[in-house]
């Protein structure tokens, strides 16, 4: 499960990704950078995977903590409710592949 890319072959700045997932559970941000994924099982602990096109997503910090998303993944013990993740800050170094 990999973004699959989509380039054109007479504009090259036009291009896409596509996703092929065996659940209806994505989202992209919104212009401010928000996200909601509505109808989430509640009381299970689910993996989350992010994406950029720039590269990985590893290094960020929550709500003023650095924390670390292996592969851009990071799992989430959902309860009931709103599961507000609070601020998310990605520096722009960490968009950077380590490879």
């Amino acid at each position: 499960p990999t973004a699959v890319p989509i380039h054109c072959n007479i504009y090259p700045w036009m291009r896409a990704y596509l996703f092929v997932l065996d659940h209806p559970f994505a989202a992209c941000s919104d212009p401010d950078g928000n996200v909601s994924i509505p109808g989430l099982p509640a009381n299970k602990r689910i993996m989350f995977r992010v994406f950029h096109e720039a590269g990985s997503i590893e290094r960020v910090v929550i709500s003023g903590v650095e924390t670390n998303w292996a592969k851009g993944r990071f799992d989430v013990d959902l309860v009931a409710g709103m599961n507000d993740l609070g601020e998310i800050f990605v520096p722009s170094l960490s968009l950077l592949s380590e490879e």
